[in-house]
């Protein structure tokens, strides 16, 4: 099904993975909000993404071609209040001199 709309009853699950994906979605946002509605209370949704230091490069149709919805300033949203303090977002330099981080996240529905 779509990230963004599950065929699935709210609660159905008690455990949801969404490896390296989000990143790729323009709306990650509401995905982030349909993954934790499948959770069944103490539920546990585990997430890694990419990020990537500049500035998030997606556009229209390119989202699944290696644009990148979430930049630094997602990543910090995302680990504010996920992630004990002080939370901080490591980087990585690839060959061709893009800097990107992979964040993984354990979100537990109370």
């Amino acid at each position: 099904g779509d990230l963004l709309f599950q065929p699935f009853r709210e609660g159905s699950f008690d455990r949801v993975f969404c490896i390296s994906v989000l990143e790729h979605i323009p709306d990650w946002k509401r995905c982030l909000v349909e993954l934790a509605r499948l959770l069944r209370p103490g539920g546990e949704l585990f997430l890694t993404l990419d990020v990537n230091h500049s500035k998030p490069t997606g556009s229209p149709g390119d989202n699944l071609a290696g644009g990148f919805w979430i930049g630094m300033d997602e990543a910090k949203e995302l680990l504010a209040g996920h992630a004990p303090p002080p939370a901080k977002v490591l980087c990585n330099r690839m060959p061709d001199g893009t800097e990107l981080s992979c964040l993984c996240l354990r979100y537990v529905k109370e």
